[in-house]
């Protein structure tokens, strides 16, 4: 088995790798899941995206979206949050964060 892509973690200026993934909580509420459905996988990274996350003033941040549609469309933070800014406040995540 092919080992998969971490998500990363930005903390105190240092990025680490992250193991947890917060934004699959997200994805199987309401049966998210289904706005990826045509996104490229490939076996280092099964679950068609790599996401970027900082922790500041206490909370969780997903800063950045990384991946690429069937159709080779780059894939970013407006899909999944249409009315995003530059990030957006991990507030359905509640667990821990396991970084190496």
């Amino acid at each position: 088995m092919t080992a998969q892509m971490a998500d990363r973690l930005t903390h105190e200026g240092r990025t680490l790798q992250l193991f947890t993934l917060p934004l699959e909580p997200y994805l199987a509420l309401g049966n998210r899941q289904k706005a990826l459905v045509d996104i490229h996988r490939h076996t280092a990274c099964l679950r068609g995206y790599q996401a970027s996350w900082v922790l500041r003033d206490g909370r969780l941040y997903l800063t950045r979206l990384d991946g690429y549609w069937d159709d080779a469309r780059a894939l970013n933070l407006q899909h999944l949050f249409p009315l995003a800014g530059e990030d957006v406040v991990a507030d359905w995540f509640c667990g821990s964060l396991r970084c190496p």
